[in-house]
Parts: structure tokens; sequence; C-alpha cells
């Protein structure tokens, strides 16, 4: 607001507006009255906007002291929410492998690797699988040496994702097979598929927290963890070290090692799945290697008998599925002499005298000179060198492979092809013997 020309009044020191109202009032003339309530009325507006300002100063002052006090006697802010972080890390296993134990794997402490840096951190249990619904979806996903995305709240992984590595590529062989195609024949083809490349892991084809079939037993074609892991070994191999901290074996009763190879059971439930289903991710069929041949005759598949096998009995045929105690394996045909030719995954000694082995053809037989073993030696070494290089052909007899005692559940299963089963057989199969089946599946015959 502008004030007429006028002689300005002396300036007080301090800035203080009740001093200048007084000061002013004494200083004027009457003649001024008119002036001096114009200046008055301007001061009064000034002086009230300055008082506001002054007291907002003075409330942000107390505000800063009593924080300021607070912190000094020990009084904190409440903490927020754990913050979030996204890694690119490399799986280095349990802490503590070889001594922890199943009964405490919900609180397991997992290392990670980013370069030098090591990383300890737990898992998120709940995460579930999204066709079985089973916990421990994460735990499933590491893979000992693999690269992962991980997403962390505080100490604690809640996402994980394999970096997959960009020379992946499908596995191949000597044997093709068609998933999803229901007779023996294919079956036969799909048995033969990780012979020779997959190494014995006791729990393998099983899921981590060991109660149901592992990812690679419910995916489609021979898993590359079961190859990488088979190029990485040799004859040195031990299914079963003594030292629990270094050993493959599960002494821990939890698999670590269950995605690098196949145990008996984890191999038949693989290769039924890859018979049933056409793509990954279903749920699967490895069970309990014992109750095997009674599930899949109660499944209407075909039917049980528990007479004991013997050589040149006429019972065993080409896809059989025989439970014995603590083992399952599969019959490729029967040999002209009674001696019959089967494939399995079994931890059958190297030529070191170490239990390692795998997925292999192997013969029922009496002696080397059984046609048998004979045929198995010659088709282990013509189309996997090395691991022919590494083991020799395990030789098993009847009385050991044929033997149903002692438990009511195993057992011989036999496939109903007439069309009331699950497999057909068009191309005669069942009646072939077991040098026409190999001859056919691996290209030879005429």
């Amino acid at each position: 607001r502008a004030l007429p020309a006028y002689e300005e009044p002396p300036v007080l020191p301090g800035g203080s507006f009740f001093l200048l109202y007084i000061r002013v009032g004494l200083w004027h003339t009457e003649k001024q009255n008119m002036y001096l309530s114009d200046q008055l009325s301007l001061f009064s507006s000034e002086v009230f906007a300055v008082r506001s300002i002054k007291r907002y100063t003075a409330g942000l002052c107390l505000l800063a002291l009593l924080i300021s006090c607070l912190s000094l006697i020990g009084c904190e802010p409440k903490a927020g929410p754990p913050p979030y972080r996204t890694l690119e890390v490399t799986y280095a296993g349990v802490k503590d492998y070889g001594s922890v134990a199943a009964e405490n794997k919900d609180s397991f402490t997992y290392r990670f690797y980013e370069g030098e840096i090591e990383y300890l951190f737990t898992l998120e249990n709940a995460v579930t699988d999204p066709a079985t619904g089973a916990p421990y979806a994460l735990q499933n996903k590491l893979r000992h040496g693999a690269r992962y995305h991980i997403l962390v709240k505080g100490d604690r992984v809640i996402e994980l994702d394999e970096i997959t590595p960009e020379s992946d590529t499908p596995v191949t062989g000597p044997i093709s097979a068609t998933p999803g195609v229901k007779t023996v024949k294919n079956l036969l083809a799909t048995a033969l598929l990780p012979v020779g490349r997959t190494l014995y892991i006791y729990g393998g084809g099983w899921n981590w927290q060991d109660d149901g079939a592992s990812a690679e037993a419910r995916s489609i074609g021979v898993a590359a963890s079961w190859v990488e892991f088979f190029d990485r070994q040799t004859m040195h191999f031990n299914y079963r070290a003594k030292d629990p901290a270094v050993s493959y074996y599960p002494y821990g009763k939890w698999n670590e090692y269950f995605y690098a190879g196949l145990d008996c059971s984890g191999y038949v439930g693989w290769m039924l799945y890859n018979v049933i289903h056409t793509e990954d991710g279903r749920p699967g069929y490895v069970m309990g290697a014992n109750k095997m041949a009674k599930t899949f005759a109660d499944y209407g598949w075909g039917t049980r008998t528990r007479e004991p096998l013997r050589a040149g009995d006429g019972q065993l045929r080409p896809g059989d599925i025989v439970s014995k105690p603590g083992h399952v394996w599969v019959c490729l045909g029967v040999c002209d002499d009674g001696s019959a030719v089967f494939a399995h995954s079994s931890p059958t000694e190297s030529y070191l005298g170490r239990g390692g082995g795998g997925v292999q053809l192997s013969a029922l037989g009496e002696s080397t000179d059984c046609e048998a073993y004979k045929l198995a030696d010659r088709y282990m070494k013509t189309y996997y060198p090395e691991w022919s290089s590494r083991y020799p052909v395990a030789l098993k007899s009847f009385e050991e492979y044929g033997n149903f005692e002692g438990n009511d559940i195993l057992g011989r299963f036999t496939w109903d092809t007439s069309g009331n089963g699950l497999l057909t057989d068009p191309e005669g199969f069942r009646e072939l013997s077991a040098a026409q089946v190999l001859k056919r599946l691996f290209g030879e015959a005429n």
C-alpha cells in the first residue's frame, strides 16, 4: 500500500513493531493524525503476518528439538518393511550339507554367489508347484552351479528363475521315441532313451522333498542335467561316498541332487510319463519301487502275478514291469536260451569297483555265456562306448530278480494290449524275442 510522501520516522533498532508504535505516537504532531491512521493500519497488517510466520517457525523449531531429544534418548522411528533386492547369482548348495536333516528343511540356509561375494538366504517354502500344488517349488528349481535371477525380501528368497544357457540344446541319441504314443513299441523305445548317459542317483527322479516326481521326471525327453552330470564324472564316481559332506547320497533323507540322475523308480516313472503325456509339468508316476507293479494293475492297465520267475518259463514278455524287493526293472525281451535282456537304473560297479552305474541294459541269466549277456554287451559297447569304458554289463540271476517273497505287493506286471488297458501293440512287439526287439529299436532290422 503506497503512502503519501512524508519525512520518514527514525529507524528503530531490533525491528520491534510494538516499540515502533509508541515512538511514532510520540514523534508525530496532531496535524499528522490522518497520516498516522493510514500508517498504523498498514503496520497492523504487517505485524499480524510477521507474528504468524514467527509462530510457524517456532513450531518447526520445537518439532526439530523434540526429534533431537528422542534421538538422544535412544528412541527411533519404527522400521518399515524389509527392502526388496534382485540379484543374479550362482547356486552353491545348502549350508552345512551332510549334517542337516530333512526334519529341519523348512529352515535350511542356501548358499549363493555373485562373483566372490557369498550370500546366505532362506527360501520361501510356501511357493507351490502349479501342477501338483506341492510346496517347496523354489527348492525344486535349484541345481548346483546353475545361474539364477532371484528376488529377495530381507534375507529370504521369494522368487527364483534359472537363467537358461544360450547353448542349451535338446538331448538326442541313437534311439527315437514319440511322446504320448501309447504302444508297446514306443514304451520300449522310450525306455532306451536315457540308457548309457544317466547315472544312478538315490532319489533321482524324485522331488527335492522326496515325496513325488521331480520336474525332470515330469518332463518330455532326456533331461540335460542328467547328461551334463554324466559327462562330468568318470569311473571313480560313487553314488554313496562315505563322507556325507561330499556324497551324492541323501544321508539327511532329502534329495539335494535329485536332478542329476535317476534311481530305479524315478526311471520307470519318467518312462511312463513320456509314453502317456506330450507336455511338461503334469502329475507324475514316480512312487516306491515295491508297489509299482501292483499300482499299475490297480490302474486297470494290465494284470499282476506273483509267481517266481524262472529261466525259460515263458512268463516274461517285452514291456513287463517287475517289482522285486527294493528294485523295479523293465523287460526288453526273452532270448531263445531263456535268458532275458532288461533295462533299469542300478548302482552297478565300475571297472574300479565303485558303485555308480545308472540306466543301462543288463542280462538276466546264469552266466556271461547266455545270449542276453552277449546282446546287452554288444549294444552297450556299440551305441554307448563312453559308458562301456566305465562299466561292464551287469549279470543278474532269476533267483535274485524274479523273487517276490516277503511282500504281498511285489510281482510282475504285464500289459493288457487288447484295447481295454493303457497300451496297444499294433506292431506285435510282445511276440518278439530280445534280439528282434533290439534290432528293430536300433534300426538294424532289414
